[in-house]
């Protein structure tokens, strides 16, 4: 059973346990569904799903119904930061969705339970955004090249 500590005037996540959800049909919003399984295959996920389990997993902290967050709102949003991640081979949608999934796996642990329902949310949006728009170098080779962004930055954690 898990446990919620609440700050005062803070809103408690109300966890939806997979227990409560019907995974036994074999369709895809089940295996959606199962998004705090840490076996989930992202990789093998095509971007609609990983935008449909984004906002499943949202839901299953009830963080759309304590923050009145509408579902087009979140489609929007998640539409807008997959747009602004580079197609490049690990710094893209797909990392940034794997990140966000493994958040989302530790957070669903029993030792959430001192967090409040913004910070969640804050936090898993800080995981599914965390490489928008990465160049897909690294600092030395931006540095190296006196690229835009060293220049901007001084050579000084430049991405």
């Amino acid at each position: 059973e898990l446990v919620h500590k609440q700050a005062s005037g803070t809103k408690s996540i109300g966890w939806v346990l997979p227990e409560e959800l019907d995974l036994t049909s074999d369709t895809s919003a089940a295996r959606l569904v199962k998004s705090n399984d840490w076996d989930l295959d992202v990789l093998s996920m095509s971007d609609n799903e990983m935008e449909n389990t984004f906002e499943i997993s949202l839901e299953q902290f009830n963080l759309l119904e304590n923050h009145k967050i509408p579902s087009m709102t979140v489609q929007s949003f998640i539409s807008k930061v997959k747009e602004n991640y580079n197609p490049n081979p690990y710094h893209c949608f797909h990392h940034a969705f794997h990140v966000f999934h493994s958040v989302h796996c530790i957070l669903r642990s029993k030792s959430i339970g001192f967090l409040d329902s913004y910070q969640v949310l804050s936090i898993l949006v800080a995981a599914i955004c965390h490489d928008i728009d990465h160049p897909g170098n690294n600092n030395a080779f931006e540095k190296e090249t006196h690229s835009v962004l060293a220049i901007r930055y001084s050579d000084d954690s430049i991405l």
